[in-house]
């Protein structure tokens, strides 16, 4: 990192001064703007060549076993193949920058096999809200001289599957169980903030995005465990560091310690749940309204297999009183709920 130009002054001590001296004026303070790289060296180079790493740090991001083939021409540097050992598992990438426009542009291929995901964004973004193993693929370009437009003229999709982690911040089984002593009293949402000591564990999460304009996008979230089943949809807006999705999570079994009874008294109960915010510390609202009526409406369909038999047995049966299963029908109804 010591090869890279200096980080802009202002920042750490330097901004607290600038705060200081500008609440003691009465100005207000403003953020410094983002200042663009340049690539021009990019234009002039011709090169060929490789790179062998054997243990690298750089941005915090740690690797092993580095290699890279670089070519470079009229303002285009290639680097393909690039792989490494990397945070428990393994990275194969390939990277074109194309530096002879105005607006310099991007894409880059990355597929890690078998990475920590947790190590791997606590260096990458100090975020610490996903944690577990497994693969991680990108196929994405985007243009841009600065790194918020970068993150704003991002194109492309990926796919995350990982196993046996958590995600951090909340846990939904146990939002769930405790609902059910709330369901007679509480109507409408229940907001709560992150909170880094809870945490939902899953054995398997799933999820592929389409990236377009900075804004990737995912309909197929899944995450599994022996007690929860969650599917969702949302999206996440890179340029601006902030998400908004919808999780329903539903109890589809029990595990000793993690529900007894109560969670097999819910099994079957779907709860919306809407994240919303900065990445770094989103809002997750429990819709327990909606589940109340989800549980309402199990608790009728319930009562009515078992008043009824069946759907097969009960036409049957009405067919056989007297050939009007619609009036058989509504005479049950009446006298299951007393009418």
């Amino acid at each position: 990192d010591r090869y890279l130009p200096p980080k802009a002054a202002g920042s750490a001590s330097g901004a607290s001064g600038a705060s200081s001296a500008s609440s003691a004026s009465g100005a207000s303070s403003q953020k410094q703007p983002e200042q663009p790289f340049d690539l021009a060296a990019l234009r002039g180079l011709r090169a060929n060549g490789a790179l062998h790493i054997g243990s690298l740090k750089a941005n915090n991001l740690k690797a092993s076993n580095v290699r890279m083939d670089v070519k470079a021409n009229g303002g285009r540097l290639d680097v393909n193949p690039l792989t490494a050992n990397f945070y428990q598992g393994t990275l194969s990438s390939a990277i074109a920058i194309n530096a002879a426009p105005a607006v310099p542009t991007f894409a880059a291929k990355h597929n890690m096999t078998g990475v920590n995901v947790g190590a791997f964004l606590k260096d990458l973004a100090n975020n610490d809200t996903l944690e577990g193993k497994g693969n991680v693929t990108a196929d994405v370009t985007t243009q841009g001289s600065t790194v918020t437009a970068l993150k704003k003229a991002l194109n492309g999709n990926a796919a995350i599957k990982l196993a046996d982690g958590s995600v951090k911040g909340i846990d939904i089984a146990g939002s769930i169980r405790s609902a059910k002593a709330k369901l007679g009293a509480l109507r409408g949402e229940q907001t709560q903030a992150v909170d880094k000591n809870q945490k939902t564990d899953f054995s398997e999460l799933t999820a592929t995005f389409n990236i377009k304009n900075g804004i990737a996008r995912n309909n197929d979230l899944s995450l599994k465990s022996p007690l929860l089943r969650v599917g969702g949809e949302g999206e996440i807006n890179l340029g601006e560091d902030t998400l908004n999705y919808l999780v329903k999570a539903a109890i589809v079994g029990t595990s000793k310690g993690q529900g007894g009874r109560e969670a097999d008294e819910l099994k079957g109960v779907t709860v919306p749940v809407r994240v919303t915010g900065p990445l770094a510390a989103p809002t997750y609202k429990l819709d327990f309204s909606a589940m109340a009526t989800d549980s309402a409406k199990q608790a009728v369909t319930d009562a009515l297999q078992k008043r009824f038999g069946g759907g097969a047995a009960a036409g049957d049966a009405a067919k056989k009183d007297g050939g009007q299963p619609g009036g058989s029908t509504r005479d049950k109804l009446r006298g299951l709920f007393g009418r």
